[in-house]
């Protein structure tokens, strides 16, 4: 858990040193990026699967939104043909801002694109949509996005959809 949290550290605070810095003009290349995470979010979406999983390297992997959520290329695929099988009647995506960046050394060395938007999910077995912001930071090489990381409120999910929350009954104070 403390290897993930410093491994995102930096993606997080790159982003937002990006958001705070006068607007720079965007290069060619991550411009390119951009679209192709742009694409890459519209096939998964609609649950074009062959065409998302086009745009992963054969060396992917992805977190999100909880540490234990990762997987590599042929399980996001499979989570994704699933979830479109038998959970997911419609998601609609409004991008609010993509950033492109580099990070020139360290363990996140690489070309990012930073994405920013909200996410609407309608369900197949009639449970309540949701509408929820959505983050994420995809590192891309050669034209393929290798690492991805989502950032989303599960909690703010279920609440829509009815759950309620808990706290844990306090156990007696041994010390008492």
């Amino acid at each position: 858990m403390k290897k993930m949290f410093l491994l995102m550290l930096p993606i997080v605070l790159a982003g937002m040193i990006a958001c705070n810095q006068a607007p720079q003009a965007n290069n060619a290349q991550g411009d390119k990026n951009k679209a192709m995470v742009a694409q890459y979010i519209q096939a998964a979406i609609t649950g074009d699967n062959a065409t998302m999983g086009g745009y992963l390297a054969d060396n992917y992997k992805g977190y999100g939104p909880s540490i234990k959520d990762s997987t590599d290329k042929a399980g996001s695929i499979a989570n994704w043909k699933k979830s479109w099988d038998s959970v997911y009647s419609a998601i609609t995506y409004t991008r609010h801002e993509a950033q492109a960046i580099t990070i020139k050394d360290g363990l996140n060395k690489g070309e990012w694109v930073l994405e920013w938007g909200d996410v609407g999910a309608t369900y197949k077995n009639g449970s309540p949509s949701v509408k929820f912001s959505f983050h994420g930071a995809y590192r891309v090489e050669n034209d393929k996005i290798v690492f991805s990381v989502a950032f989303y409120n599960v909690a703010d999910i279920l609440s829509q959809q009815g759950f309620t929350f808990v706290p844990p009954a306090k156990k007696d104070d041994p010390g008492k």
